[in-house]
């Protein structure tokens, strides 16, 4: 997959990074919808987060699939809150689970025993994640490799003037587009129809 280098957000790279220097962000709602997605499955993922990118491939799914970078602090901190993780500590491996997940509403839900690993180095965070319900404790060292993850194209829906997000309101001409149809807000992060989108 190919990233434009307007992308590029070293800012929040740098908020993510200052986890492992021991900062804490209470996740929000689009960090709690992403750790349901991270944590929720039993087949795993693992996440990569550069100042360009954010992408996260799926044991279900062997795609990378890319995220907005700002969800990437406040996600990162609750792992390393749950994992026990101490200030100047850029490896961190621990279990964490059976419990309740994070929630920014009245939406509750919840995970299995995981096993995750969070990695900081100057350029890039790296966190994965297992099932550890029956895991051999041999294993239990390094993550289990995920399927080899395939590219998937990156496509765009573009407007000849303004519309606006069904959601926030934030006027746009080009959203993401899904496969499946819905558009992506790239203020908001959240998804819509096509024909829910409104003039500004």
């Amino acid at each position: 997959m190919r990233w434009k280098e307007s992308e590029r957000d070293p800012e929040t790279f740098a908020r993510a990074a200052s986890v492992f220097a021991g900062e804490r962000i209470r996740p929000d709602g689009m960090a709690c919808k992403a750790l349901r997605f991270f944590l929720e499955p039993a087949q795993g993922c693992d996440g990569l987060l550069a100042a360009a990118r954010f992408e996260v491939c799926y044991g279900w799914h062997p795609a990378r699939h890319p995220y907005f970078q700002s969800v990437t602090p406040a996600a990162i901190s609750w792992l390393a809150e749950q994992a026990g993780a101490r200030a100047g500590e850029r490896e961190v491996q621990a279990v964490i689970g059976p419990g309740p997940g994070p929630s920014a509403n009245a939406e509750r839900w919840s995970f299995g025993r995981r096993r995750i690993w969070l990695r900081a180095t100057a350029d890039q965070i790296t966190f994965h994640i297992r099932d550890a319900e029956d895991e051999d404790p041999a294993l239990a060292t390094q993550p289990l490799p995920l399927p080899e993850p395939i590219d998937i194209v990156r496509r765009s829906m573009q407007f000849p003037a303004p519309v606006a997000c069904p959601h926030c309101d934030t006027p746009a001409t080009s959203f993401r587009h899904l496969e499946a149809g819905a558009l992506i807000c790239a203020s908001c992060g959240r998804s819509f129809e096509a024909d829910e989108a409104g003039r500004p």
